[in-house]
């Protein structure tokens, strides 16, 4: 028997995996067809399925929102805690860490169970500070001990080479949407490198040791503040090369690259990291 029927949602699945059905319509099904709260649904393009409220807060989206559908089966009493049916336990999501933004705090001060496997954990909290939700994971280290122990574990090298490449891939697909209007962009393009810079500054204060490799991926994208949070930890600067921009816009390889990133690739922040790398040299 295929799980939907066995959970008595395979209709319900067929209505939410249609993209042109809104959240009122999915409501009245479910008023309609009175489904209990504590059903399962199979999340998309997986065999894992989760009780509804997971699945309407994990796959919320500003274009597809399911905020008043959440609000339906949280006061219906459905049963937060319970768990998702997988095969894949080691893959499988967590309320806490895959929920959208804007139903975490109401499911932190529901206090949820949050026993998962060590390795599991770890995975998640990576994928967290990646992501830079720094705001996340710092409240839940002060909720759960388990998981201000999985940041310290995580504070990598390899786990802050990672934010790094996150932080220039997004920048990149940022500055190319903002490039024919770039008087518009030197906010967002701020607020993205300063939500990184957070991040990073939280691998540091637990333990992270970056490599001179690490410091010099950061140079080569004039990241000037996180620069100098990796330049407090780091053992020795020698042999870090500051590229100059001009130099790199000669480069056809590159010049896209600084095109796209104009409002890091300036005369300003070579001085600040050149200045900054001498000092730590002394």
């Amino acid at each position: 028997m295929d799980k939907s029927t066995f959970y008595g949602t395979h209709n319900l699945s067929v209505v939410v995996q249609n993209d042109t059905i809104t959240q009122s319509t999915v409501l009245k099904y479910i008023k309609k067809h009175k489904i209990h709260p504590d059903s399962y649904l199979s999340l998309p393009n997986t065999n894992t399925y989760v009780p509804l409220v997971w699945y309407f807060a994990i796959t919320h989206t500003n274009e597809r929102p399911w905020i008043k559908i959440v609000k339906l089966l949280l006061k219906h009493h459905c049963d937060i805690n319970k768990q998702p049916d997988t095969e894949s336990p080691n893959e499988c999501p967590v309320l806490l860490t895959d929920c959208h933004q804007v139903f975490f705090t109401l499911f932190l001060k529901q206090t949820p169970e949050f026993d998962i496997p060590q390795e599991h954990l770890d995975s998640k909290m990576t994928s967290l500070l990646t992501d830079a939700k720094f705001f996340r994971v710092g409240m839940l280290c002060k909720r759960y001990p388990s998981v201000s122990e999985s940041l310290k574990r995580v504070s990598t090298d390899a786990t802050c080479v990672s934010v790094i490449k996150k932080l220039i891939l997004r920048l990149v697909t940022l500055s190319s949407c903002l490039i024919k209007t770039p008087e518009k962009a030197y906010d967002p393009i701020t607020n993205l490198v300063h939500e990184y810079f957070v991040t990073i500054n939280m691998l540091v204060n637990n333990g992270m040791v970056p490599s001179s490799d690490t410091l010099q991926l950061a140079v080569n994208y004039y990241l000037t503040d996180i620069v100098k949070i990796l330049l407090t930890r780091i053992v020795s600067s020698n042999g870090i090369v500051v590229p100059k921009h001009e130099d790199m816009c000669e480069d056809p390889n590159k010049e896209l690259l600084v095109v796209c990133l104009r409002h890091l690739f300036n005369d300003y922040n070579y001085a600040m990291i050149t200045e900054a790398l001498a000092e730590h040299s002394k």
